[in-house]
């Protein structure tokens, strides 16, 4: 049995077997997702909702707004699902979020851009260190401890909309910012526009001054 890790931001626990590795897989074909993400609070959603609006506008983006209830950034993608995701791939999941313990953090956009992958227009955090980013790392870490797969995605971003036929290329903005209060398990049933929260996790109030 592997040796057990202590992770910052995360409880002992005891050691414990391994799960089945969840292999990185391409979504062609696949009808279920399974990520971890964080969302901003209604209020900040729409705010960011409006500012993405006039980024659409001026960019000449036809094509419409992803709803503002669904703007989230992804932390990790747990995997991609042909049938229904496995209750031990969920139970896993849901027992290494709720052995974090972090505070609450601010999450900053300072940069839009298209990714060439797929047409997507994102806001983007460029910096390489921050609470965000050490709380994605220590949350992925973890993941991978307990067999989740390592699914390299880039630079964490959120997605405004998909474009097919225009790129508009990476540009500083003024920042965007909004706490990040929780993190969820989402399970997005691919071409429904449908997020299912399965679970949510509250971080700890900022105590700094």
């Amino acid at each position: 049995m592997p040796t057990q890790l202590n992770l910052p931001g995360f409880a002992p626990e005891a050691p414990r077997a391994m799960p089945p590795v969840v292999k990185p897989q391409g979504t062609q074909g696949f009808k279920h997702k399974l990520f971890f993400a964080i969302f901003p609070a209604a209020e900040e959603a729409e705010r960011i909702h409006l500012r993405a609006e006039g980024l659409r506008q001026q960019h000449r983006l036809t094509e419409g707004l992803i709803e503002a209830e669904r703007l989230h950034i992804t932390l990790h993608m747990l995997g991609n699902y042909a049938d229904l995701i496995p209750d031990e791939h969920i139970e896993t999941a849901v027992q290494v979020a709720a052995r974090v313990q972090a505070q609450s953090f601010e999450v900053e956009l300072d940069h839009a851009l298209s990714l060439q992958r797929n047409g997507a227009f994102v806001l983007s955090d460029t910096k390489r260190e921050s609470p965000f980013t050490n709380f994605r790392c220590d949350l992925v870490r973890a993941l991978i401890q307990h067999g989740f797969s390592n699914h390299p995605r880039g630079t964490p971003h959120m997605t405004l909309l998909y474009s097919r036929h225009h790129r508009v290329a990476e540009e500083a903005i003024r920042p965007i910012r909004f706490l990040v209060q929780h993190f969820s398990l989402i399970h997005s049933h691919t071409g429904k526009h449908r997020y299912e929260e399965l679970g949510r996790w509250n971080l700890s109030p900022d105590s700094r001054p």
